[in-house]
Protein backbone atom coordinates (compact mmCIF):
# COMPACT_ATOMS: atom_id res chain seq x y z
CA UNK A 1 0.00 0.00 0.00
CA UNK A 2 3.35 2.28 0.57
CA UNK A 3 4.27 1.72 -2.60
CA UNK A 4 1.26 2.87 -4.52
CA UNK A 5 0.66 5.69 -2.19
CA UNK A 6 4.64 7.13 -3.38
CA UNK A 7 4.26 6.24 -6.61
CA UNK A 8 1.03 8.42 -7.26
CA UNK A 9 2.18 11.13 -4.86
CA UNK A 10 5.81 11.48 -6.36
CA UNK A 11 4.69 12.67 -10.05
CA UNK A 12 2.63 15.07 -8.54
CA UNK A 13 5.39 16.62 -6.28
CA UNK A 14 7.47 16.56 -9.20
CA UNK A 15 4.71 18.64 -11.04
CA UNK A 16 4.31 21.22 -7.83
CA UNK A 17 7.87 21.89 -7.84
CA UNK A 18 8.06 22.40 -11.59
CA UNK A 19 4.91 25.07 -11.15
CA UNK A 20 6.60 26.49 -8.64
CA UNK A 21 9.95 26.75 -10.10
CA UNK A 22 8.30 28.25 -13.04
CA UNK A 23 6.20 31.08 -11.94
CA UNK A 24 9.27 32.51 -9.25
CA UNK A 25 11.47 32.32 -12.22
CA UNK A 26 9.29 34.45 -14.28
CA UNK A 27 8.85 36.52 -11.33
CA UNK A 28 12.57 37.23 -11.60
CA UNK A 29 12.65 38.38 -15.09
CA UNK A 30 10.19 40.85 -14.67
CA UNK A 31 11.16 42.28 -11.06
CA UNK A 32 15.32 42.79 -12.90
CA UNK A 33 13.36 44.77 -16.13
CA UNK A 34 11.25 47.10 -13.87
CA UNK A 35 14.73 47.99 -12.39
CA UNK A 36 16.87 48.07 -15.77
CA UNK A 37 18.79 51.63 -16.28
CA UNK A 38 18.87 53.08 -19.46
CA UNK A 39 20.51 56.15 -20.23
CA UNK A 40 18.28 59.10 -21.46
CA UNK A 41 19.00 61.18 -24.62
CA UNK A 42 17.38 64.80 -25.28
CA UNK A 43 16.48 65.77 -29.13
CA UNK A 44 19.32 68.59 -30.11
CA UNK A 45 17.41 69.54 -33.20
CA UNK A 46 20.53 68.91 -35.43
CA UNK A 47 20.16 66.40 -38.31
CA UNK A 48 23.44 65.79 -38.00
CA UNK A 49 23.59 64.77 -34.79
CA UNK A 50 19.73 64.48 -33.40
CA UNK A 51 20.11 62.65 -29.99
CA UNK A 52 22.20 64.21 -27.00
CA UNK A 53 23.36 62.32 -23.89
CA UNK A 54 21.92 63.77 -21.02
CA UNK A 55 23.59 61.23 -18.60
CA UNK A 56 21.04 60.58 -16.57
CA UNK A 57 19.46 56.76 -15.60
CA UNK A 58 16.05 56.35 -16.91
CA UNK A 59 13.90 53.09 -17.31
CA UNK A 60 11.90 51.98 -20.16
CA UNK A 61 8.65 50.21 -18.06
CA UNK A 62 5.73 52.51 -18.52
CA UNK A 63 5.16 54.85 -15.63
CA UNK A 64 3.28 58.05 -15.85
CA UNK A 65 6.12 60.00 -14.56
CA UNK A 66 8.48 60.56 -17.91
CA UNK A 67 12.01 61.15 -17.45
CA UNK A 68 13.08 64.29 -17.63
CA UNK A 69 16.37 66.70 -17.07
CA UNK A 70 16.75 69.27 -14.56
CA UNK A 71 15.44 71.68 -17.08
CA UNK A 72 12.31 69.94 -17.53
CA UNK A 73 13.60 68.38 -21.40
CA UNK A 74 11.77 65.27 -21.81
CA UNK A 75 14.02 62.11 -22.64
CA UNK A 76 14.53 59.19 -24.68
CA UNK A 77 16.23 55.88 -25.63
CA UNK A 78 18.54 55.75 -28.48
CA UNK A 79 17.76 52.90 -30.42
CA UNK A 80 20.73 53.56 -33.04
CA UNK A 81 23.50 55.75 -33.63
CA UNK A 82 20.76 58.60 -35.29
CA UNK A 83 17.44 57.91 -33.51
CA UNK A 84 15.69 58.56 -30.23
CA UNK A 85 12.05 57.63 -30.87
CA UNK A 86 10.85 55.96 -27.42
CA UNK A 87 10.04 58.27 -24.64
CA UNK A 88 11.82 57.01 -21.25
CA UNK A 89 10.19 57.17 -17.63
CA UNK A 90 11.35 57.89 -14.25
CA UNK A 91 13.00 54.52 -12.77
CA UNK A 92 10.81 52.98 -9.78
CA UNK A 93 13.00 52.02 -6.76
CA UNK A 94 12.52 49.22 -4.92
Amino acid sequence: MKTNFSKALLPALVVGLSIAGALGSHAMTVKAKAFANKPGWFHTGNPQQPCGDAQIMCSDVFSPNICETTAGVDLYDLTNPVSCPNPLYKRVLP
